[in-house]
């Protein structure tokens, strides 16, 4: 599918950060695209998610989650920045329940550690407070976790409230071996270790997402479930692995030590998946010959499925050489893929070349592309093509919320595709599109292109994006922090304040979603 932009879009300047450029240059052949992220010691941090303070561009920076009505950033200093829904311990500051108006909390690790990524689930992604949980990742690859409601969400053991409201070390993970990436579900946790291990842990519910083999029980501590792994992924239910030809799959006798051997796997490179993969969630899977609908324990997909032959085609150096344990992005991966993610009813792939492809539910507006048989055999990844004045343009970051994708092109542009719910983060003026509950929905990307239809969205202006629940925050390239939305399911809110123009106070409505809106922060504020 190609997508041609329309005649009445202003042609425009690419804005270009030297020293990002400078630094991407080194890594893959982007010219814009985010932060310079990288760690100075393993080098194996994401480019998109996990970001050292001493590489960071000053201030706030938006970070992805399935967190409903709370939404996050971590700043150049190295804390953690949490606003809007905040009970159950979720605000880190010690104190269980913070009012959504009440100031950001702020979030810094015991030791002196700085936060260099985020990750944070709460139930189907738009349940405020029920199994919500968050964890970081520390630059001595460590992880901390708090919030929730019982220790098995955060793998660690409190006594009180009060201790779940403080980030808390997951010891279970050997301190030997450096965790590289972490990623969340709605209401589990992954961690991928420099050595290729992935531990989870966190509230499975029905869906599998635990990857451990079990349909209902939590698990309190950090448990192996597989070695040989180049990258992780996730989207709401459901969770990808790349796995090297050394993978396997550990097991487990009910709480008896893992049992991880060669047996387990197949000696072979390829994508593992676990998880819910029915057609509603856009069969996360994308592969027609899947047909669990759920699955437990990760599932190595089908030679044609797409995933492994995008795997295949775009790994450097060959798939059966991929470097095991680094973050999708980083400058260690040698892998096709930059971005697995997704949202309620679709997901996306974005490779290091720059393209992406889309699948999910097309009755959700969420495949991106035009609407079709909501079966397996339809919901693969494809293709979609983004074309400027003749040119196809090369995709930096995907971002998506409930039900909203939006694609960040390689000159600071904004293309958007799925569900415009009421309270959803449709940039349109008044924060909706026309107030109905699904007005206008695109199937397809449409551009994003300032002026009185998309107010704070010019052309060029956007550096980084990223989604939580039914809202949206982006950092432009001049610096600014912005958010837009605001909504709590099925409601046409922004109750607890999640669109803010304040750090300290908020003077923003709370009584309807809200349109773009500039956080207004203190010089040197995340800094």
């Amino acid at each position: 599918m190609k997508l041609t932009q329309p005649n009445n879009v202003f042609k425009f300047s690419t804005v270009v950060l030297a020293h990002i450029a400078a630094f991407l240059a080194l890594v893959f052949p982007l010219p814009n695209t985010l932060s310079a992220y990288t760690d100075t010691e393993s080098g194996k941090f994401s480019l998109i998610a996990v970001a050292p303070p001493s590489a960071m561009t000053p201030g706030l920076h938006p970070v992805a989650a399935y967190m409903g009505s709370t939404m996050m950033a971590i700043g150049s200093d190295g804390a953690a920045y949490i606003w809007g829904y905040r009970n159950g311990g979720i605000s880190g500051t010690g104190t269980a329940s913070v009012t959504g108006t009440s100031a950001i909390s702020r979030v810094e690790l015991p030791g002196g550690r700085k936060i260099v990524q985020l990750a944070g689930g709460t139930q189907d992604n738009f349940e405020d407070g029920i199994s919500s949980l968050v964890a970081a990742l520390a630059d001595d690859g460590t992880v901390w976790t708090w919030g929730a409601a019982s220790d098995a969400l955060l793998a660690r053991t409190t006594s009180s409230a009060a201790m779940r409201a403080t980030p808390g070390q997951v010891t279970t993970i050997p301190a030997d071996d450096r965790v590289v990436d972490i990623k969340a579900t709605e209401s589990t946790m992954l961690a991928l270790t420099e050595s290729g291990k992935v531990y989870s842990w966190g509230n499975p519910k029905s869906f599998g997402a635990l990857g451990q083999g079990s349909s209902s029980s939590g698990s309190s501590t950090a448990r192996l479930i597989l070695t040989g792994i180049h990258s992780i992924g996730s989207t709401v239910w459901s969770a990808w692995a790349i796995a090297t030809p050394a993978w396997t799959k550990c097991t487990y006798a009910k709480e008896t030590s893992a049992s991880c051997n060669s047996a387990n796997g197949d000696g072979k490179a390829g994508v593992l998946f676990w998880g819910v993969n029915d057609e509603y969630s856009g069969s996360p899977a994308g592969d027609p010959d899947f047909s669990s609908a759920i699955t437990y324990t990760p599932t190595k997909l089908g030679t044609n499925a797409q995933l492994n032959k995008l795997l295949a085609a775009g790994t450097t150096a060959g798939d059966d050489n991929l470097t095991l344990g680094v973050a999708m992005g980083s400058p260690e991966d040698n892998g096709t893929f930059r971005q697995l993610s997704g949202g309620n009813y679709g997901n996306v792939a974005l490779l290091r070349n720059g393209q992406v492809y889309a699948w999910g539910n097309s009755d959700r507006f969420s495949s991106g592309r035009n609407a079709e048989t909501v079966t397996k055999a339809k919901q693969i990844p494809t293709l979609i093509s983004i074309q400027q004045s003749g040119s196809t343009l090369k995709i930096v970051q995907v971002a998506h919320t409930n039900g909203l994708f939006l694609l960040l092109d390689e000159t600071n542009t904004v293309w958007m595709y799925g569900l415009r719910p009421i309270g959803d983060t449709y940039p349109t003026a008044n924060g909706q599109s026309g107030g109905s509950s699904n007005a206008s929905p695109s199937s397809v990307p449409v551009r994003i292109n300032g002026g009185t239809t998309y107010p704070g969205w010019a052309e060029g202006t956007i550096a980084e994006v990223a989604g939580t629940g039914f809202s949206l925050s982006i950092k432009k390239t001049d610096g600014s922090f912005w958010i837009v939305g605001g909504s709590q399911q099925n409601q046409n809110t922004n109750t607890v304040a999640i669109v803010r123009n304040g750090t300290t106070t908020n003077s923003t409505s709370t009584s309807s979603a809200q349109p773009l809106t500039k956080l207004v922060a203190p010089a040197g504020y995340g800094e």
